[in-house]
């Protein structure tokens, strides 16, 4: 229970009409003292602090949460927002009906986000015997939890078995936000929006039988090109803790103190102040669906550039668990020659020409043979391969590719002025170094969307550096 929560509560004990604050004192202490809450020595000051924080009312106000009226100043009488009020105690008490015990989040509308943990090999996540190995597709698709543990257990009530991160399903509504950890990967591979709110169906979860099961349709999946580790999160791990022990602990978070950070469970509530703990917001702008539609132009332009000269454009969708297959055939009928490209690295070649376009740059291509480049600057005769990654698989790779398309090019007298490898990142010092000596150059995206390079000055354009 939050401060925010003990004011609401209070007022609605004390009839939620105006009130003044030598009588709401003493309510909210007897609720913190029933609930084992903390009373600190400015008790007073704390309540008439999160009152004006928290009205448009006030001068001190945020701007934000407008949960409280104070019309008449300097009279210390107070009540809550008409608005506030409404629904908050029936949907308080059916969240305890079914073992959450404080849904803190119901009285704020910006705690809208959710953390969903898969175990893809759990034998506990299949649906089906038959799709029990299709539990990767469900990622972005749905969140999916069963009623109660058990099916039958008379000794015990129906809150008693239920599990509260699966019950939380039933709290999610139409246009959440959901993270999506994968435990294989142990790390946070991305996130989707909730399609409606939850609803009552039936389902497979470890047993051959169905049973009763909370359930919400997502839309939307954003894929993180840079995953966010478990090591990632470690670097927060403190912060994260701090902000729970201050915000007396809001229940449900998927952040614990234990060495394996995640806890164990299915769906967590995720407090908005974790998405700037751990600098999500760049990566959901960078990653939006604006982001997407422009990737899809970027793709829709690119195949129909390279169908004029006969070459077949493929953008293969990379698999969150596994390497991007291999298409197998023929070429079709007039097409001389195939480009492959990943889904992640046309993302990061779209905003990469949206970047350029300030400067009426232009992105091309170069046909080297049978082969295809990622781009080519005609004017400032470039030649750049794009990868998703920095990994060293991904290094080695690119290096490869622009030493063979410099031999073939040569061979032709075309030998590009420049040859670039472009990443969502900087790669590590040593891998630099490994370019420098390679005459490689390196062009790498900012967080904050930017691009950098070790190109000469204003090669490129005046803001890449």
């Amino acid at each position: 229970m939050t401060w925010l929560d003990t004011l609401v509560e209070s007022f609605l004990i004390l009839g939620d009409k105006p009130t003044h604050l030598s009588k709401l004192y003493p309510v909210a202490k007897k609720i913190r003292l029933e609930n084992n809450l903390s009373i600190p020595k400015n008790f007073e000051e704390t309540i008439q602090g999160n009152l004006e924080f928290n009205s448009s009312d006030s001068l001190l106000w945020k701007g934000k949460n407008d949960y409280f009226r104070n019309p008449n100043k300097g009279k210390g009488i107070w009540s809550l927002n008409p608005t506030m009020g409404f629904g908050y105690v029936e949907q308080r008490e059916e969240a305890r009906a079914i073992g959450i015990h404080n849904p803190w989040w119901i009285i704020n509308k910006d705690e809208k986000f959710w953390f969903e943990v898969i175990n893809i090999d759990s034998s506990k996540r299949h649906f089906s015997g038959e799709d029990k190995k299709k539990i990767k597709d469900t990622i972005g698709k749905r969140l999916f939890a069963p009623v109660f543990i058990a099916k039958t257990d008379v000794r015990k009530t129906d809150t008693e078995r239920r599990n509260p991160n699966n019950t939380l399903v039933n709290f999610v509504k139409k246009g959440d936000v959901i993270f999506h950890y994968v435990s294989d990967q142990r790390a946070i591979v991305g996130y989707s929006v909730a399609k409606n709110d939850s609803y009552n169906d039936f389902g497979y979860w470890g047993s051959d039988d169905k049973r009763p099961a909370y359930k919400v349709d997502l839309k939307g999946l954003v894929k993180f090109q840079k995953l966010i580790k478990i090591e990632n999160i470690k670097l927060k791990h403190k912060e994260l803790i701090e902000y729970l022990d201050s915000n007396e602990r809001p229940l449900y978070a998927p952040f614990g103190k234990s060495k394996n950070i995640i806890n164990e469970g299915y769906l967590f509530k995720f407090p908005k102040e974790f998405i700037k703990v751990l600098n999500l917001e760049p990566r959901m702008k960078k990653n939006s669906y604006s982001s997407n539609n422009k990737t899809r132009k970027f793709i829709s332009s690119r195949k129909r550039e390279l169908k004029e000269s006969n070459i077949q454009f493929e953008v293969l969708e990379e698999d969150l668990t596994t390497n991007i297959p291999q298409p197998k055939g023929n070429l079709p009928n007039n097409f001389t020659a195939r480009k492959q490209m990943s889904y992640p690295e046309a993302e990061l070649c779209s905003r990469f020409e949206e970047y350029l376009k300030k400067d009426g740059i232009k992105l091309s291509f170069l046909r080297i043979g049978k082969y295809v480049n990622d781009i080519f600057i005609k004017n400032k005769d470039i030649m750049i391969e794009a990868k998703a990654s920095t990994s060293a698989p991904d290094i080695r790779m690119v290096i490869g590719q622009i030493k063979h398309y410099d031999y073939l090019l040569n061979k032709e007298n075309r030998k590009p002025r420049y040859a670039c490898a472009l990443f969502p990142e900087k790669p590590s010092d040593d891998f630099m170094e490994i370019f420098s000596e390679q005459q490689i150059h390196v062009i790498w995206e900012e967080e904050n969307g930017d691009f950098k390079s070790n190109l000469p000055i204003k090669i490129l354009t005046s803001k890449v550096i």
